[in-house]
């Protein structure tokens, strides 16, 4: 005898309320088990909500962080294109100040950014990018330290009285007057401030090279004299030390503001890579998230079966609301056996 038959055997001796209470028991066991199916699904779906939310928010702080350094960056550029135009201390308070500020903020984004990284329920892939928003906030702080110190550069150059621009604008006028007397000093003197002109236009470093050689020069026939009085003379040669020390001081500062430039643009384009992978990796825990919620929510609802008819509510057969599509029902248009109506079937 095969076990089908034996358990089919037992099953019809038992008693009516054995089997009731064995159908009924196998009821509660499904019931439990699809309780804990959407349990989990919802706790699946739940957590896919929250990393959604997490990602996004991620997302949206890189987008802070790069709008605010962007930002910095174009206050840095018109400071340095801007001060010799209108004035070092209104480019500080226009500019500097302000780059600052913004530059402070990105700081803390940037460190606020690494909590909710190693804080939220991200992936494995996400939370190992720790330590690249780590080099992000050193870049941000050491872009704050570059510009920092191109100020002070900036400052030594071209501060209001002390600045070298300025000490060398008061050396010129001081020695244009006393070199006045003498015909030849004088076309030298206007020669080679000419040439320290067209270097601060062009910032190119042979036109304040040919200046000093031409204030060498210019020593050199006061040196014999000139034609001008003991006084304007050793008065002369002692402004015009002081004033090819000052020029030759301006080309290697500016190539100092140059370097700092650059490297501020380093640093930039060293965090630019990563705000687009974190950026990137962010949209994708966007998309996984949604995706699990896709799968869970297909396998909750599998159990549904679009065919299945729907029953009036309190009985009575199907609802007509949710007929089946194929049945068509009764033809109108058949026509009716002998004695009987339209949609009659023959009776046996």
């Amino acid at each position: 005898m095969s076990r089908l038959e034996t358990c089919s055997r037992l099953w019809r001796n038992q008693s009516i309320t054995a089997k009731f209470g064995f159908a009924f028991s196998l009821l509660l066991a499904l019931l439990a088990l699809e309780a804990l199916v959407g349990y989990g699904a919802l706790n699946v779906t739940l957590t896919a909500e929250n990393e959604i939310l997490a990602s996004v928010e991620i997302r949206q702080r890189v987008f802070e962080m790069d709008g605010e350094l962007e930002k910095a960056r174009r206050l840095h550029r018109d400071f340095l294109l801007q001060y010799s135009e209108i004035g070092f201390a209104k480019a500080q308070e226009q500019y500097y100040l302000p780059a600052k500020a913004v530059l402070a903020r990105v700081v803390a984004l940037s460190d606020d950014l690494r909590q909710l990284v190693a804080a939220s329920n991200v992936s494995v892939a996400l939370r190992e990018r720790n330590k690249d928003i780590t080099l992000y906030l050193s870049s941000a702080q050491r872009s704050g330290e570059i510009f920092g110190e191109l100020v002070d550069m900036v400052t030594i150059l071209a501060a209001p009285e002390y600045g070298l621009l300025s000490q060398l604008q008061s050396l010129d006028e001081g020695l244009e007057s006393n070199v006045r007397g003498s015909t030849e000093a004088f076309l030298l003197f206007q020669e080679m401030d000419r040439h320290v002109h067209e270097y601060l236009i062009t910032r190119q470093r042979p036109h304040m090279q040919t200046a000093l050689n031409l204030g060498f020069k210019l020593e050199r026939v006061l040196g014999s004299g000139a034609g001008l009085d003991p006084m304007h003379r050793d008065e002369a040669l002692r402004l015009l030390k002081s004033y090819v020390s000052v020029a030759g001081r301006i080309p290697d500062l500016d190539v100092q503001v140059r370097g700092k430039f650059n490297d501020f643009a380093l640093q930039a384009q060293a965090v630019d890579p990563i705000s687009r992978d974190l950026k990137a990796l962010a949209d994708l825990e966007v998309e996984r998230a949604r995706g699990r919620i896709t799968g869970v929510s297909r396998l909750a609802h599998r159990g549904d079966s679009p065919g299945r008819p729907v029953l009036r509510p309190g009985g009575g057969g199907p609802d007509p609301r949710h007929r089946d599509p194929q049945d068509r029902g009764p033809d109108p248009h058949r026509r009716a056996p002998a004695g009987g109506q339209p949609g009659d079937t023959k009776r046996g």
